[in-house]
């Protein structure tokens, strides 16, 4: 695939397989982390469907996608990206910058342009989000959950993990596709909340991870 695109000079790659493991999302991952802004590439999943006497037809399910894709379309609807969001790019980026200064390498996301920043951990059903505005003094470090089983799973270890980690709120969003188990922090500036992102993110790895591979 790599090749091909290559060849043909290509903005897009897309790698449809049927049978996906672990080790094709993580090399996608990596390679949109790492490849020219460019490059996008996607990994999607098929299936044939059919329900009742339906002919049978393919169903395809995007897995992962560039982490910039967003901010990709964005720009092709205007020229310059704006005041706010140059503050927000320049913020993840001084993070971004503090994390590495730190060995930490699972930080390889591009900064954003949003007043968000996600660190994968290993699945697609959950990941971990860093939120930041730049019109307030507030920080947040929330994890995210896409399958309500596993924050059901979780969630009953709560007393548990709420004494590891102080101050979390818990939130069962029963009709989003997403449930979320949040921190919040006022910082009187950028480097102290990096330190406390930072910090929040090792225990959210240690801690959750810990519970979720039970």
């Amino acid at each position: 695939m790599l090749v091909y695109a290559v060849g043909l000079d290509a903005d897009i790659a897309i790698w449809i397989v049927k049978d996906l493991n672990e080790e094709h999302r993580q090399a996608v991952e990596w390679l949109n982390d790492n490849s020219f802004e460019k490059i996008n590439i996607f990994l999607v999943k098929v299936e044939l469907w059919q329900i009742d006497n339906s002919p049978i037809a393919p169903k395809f399910q995007v897995i992962c996608e560039p982490n910039n894709w967003a901010k990709v379309l964005k720009q092709q609807s205007k020229e310059n990206v704006s005041d706010l969001e140059l503050k927000q790019m320049e913020y993840w980026q001084g993070f971004v910058d503090y994390a590495k200064s730190k060995d930490k390498t699972y930080i390889s996301q591009r900064p954003s342009i949003y007043n968000w920043y996600v660190i994968r951990i290993g699945s697609s059903d959950y990941k971990i989000k860093l939120v930041h505005s730049v019109n307030s003094d507030m920080v947040r470090c929330q994890l995210e959950i896409f399958n309500d089983e596993i924050y059901k799973k979780l969630e009953q270890y709560r007393t548990e993990i709420d004494n590891k980690i102080n101050g979390l709120e818990w939130e069962y969003l029963e009709d989003r596709k997403v449930n979320r188990i949040s921190c919040n922090n006022s910082s009187k500036d950028n480097a102290s909340s990096y330190v406390w992102l930072l910090d929040m993110v090792d225990r959210f790895k240690e801690v959750f991870l810990d519970y979720l591979n039970k």
